[in-house]
């Protein structure tokens, strides 16, 4: 029998057949939804977005002092797979940088052996936090220990200047930034600003290599508000409620400045 029978022959054909209607309905897909859906996934793959965060505004006394301000401080992080890639591959040895980061950890007081035992769970991890509000020495000597894989980014923290004065009234913010009381609270929408970012394109190794202008939209920061609160009045008013509390014996006490 000839292996060119015809029954062979329309095996053939029809699996032939198959492939080609096979990869024109791939094509279609490609050229509509998935057309779409592979866009996305390779903007995902060039380009990342990074947050400028909006300073929140500043509430003032009524005679310009500062009762409610954001100062930037500095967060210290690590990026724990580049940090064992280079221990390991730039012949340093796992001792040596448990003794760099017990090193940091002094200066940075941070419990050491609880940082080793993160990093090794989330080996394959980029980012991991390590300590916040440092000071520029601080940074400056951990950036001399030249750890690789360190890195430190700009924190805004919420600082009420007078301490515990008009508390009550000002209220606080939370660990997001948002304001959870008082003033910080029914203001929110004025003083918290609007985020911007930054949208960079990345080469194949993942490092920016350009910004388009229309790349850039700037973080709107929120607005001041001035109260109609003297702070010194304020600040002697409540000294003297204590105090009265105090000698009196009293849980609790209100007082009216005329």
């Amino acid at each position: 029998m000839s292996p060119f029978s015809d029954g062979r022959a329309k095996i053939v054909l029809v699996i032939i057949a198959s492939l080609l209607v096979g990869m024109i309905g791939r094509v279609a897909y490609l050229q509509t939804y998935g057309r779409q859906k592979t866009i996305r996934w390779a903007e995902r793959q060039q380009h990342t977005a990074i947050k400028s965060i909006a300073r929140r505004g500043t509430i003032l006394s009524r005679n310009g002092y500062p009762m409610a301000a954001t100062v930037q401080t500095t967060s210290l992080y690590v990026d724990p797979a580049f940090l064992l890639e280079q221990y390991q591959h730039d012949k340093r040895n796992l001792n040596q940088m448990d003794s760099d980061l017990r090193k940091m950890c002094k200066l940075v007081d941070c419990n050491v052996d609880e940082l080793t035992e993160l990093i090794g769970a989330r080996a394959e991890s980029r980012y991991l936090k390590v300590a916040e509000n440092l000071d520029q020495k601080a940074r400056e000597a951990v950036e001399a220990l030249h750890i690789p894989g360190i890195g430190f980014e700009p924190m805004l923290v919420r600082y009420y200047p007078m301490g515990s004065t008009a508390s009550h009234v000002l209220g606080t913010v939370g660990s997001d930034g948002k304001g959870l009381e008082g003033l910080e609270l029914k203001f929110e929408q004025n003083l918290a600003g609007q985020n911007g970012f930054t949208r960079l394109e990345k080469d194949a190794r993942r490092r920016p290599i350009g910004v388009e202008e229309e790349d850039y939209v700037p973080p709107t920061h929120g607005q001041h508000i001035v109260l109609t609160i003297d702070a010194n009045i304020q600040m002697l008013a409540e000294e003297e409620l204590a105090n009265a509390c105090e000698k009196f014996g009293a849980t609790r006490g209100e007082v009216v400045v005329m």
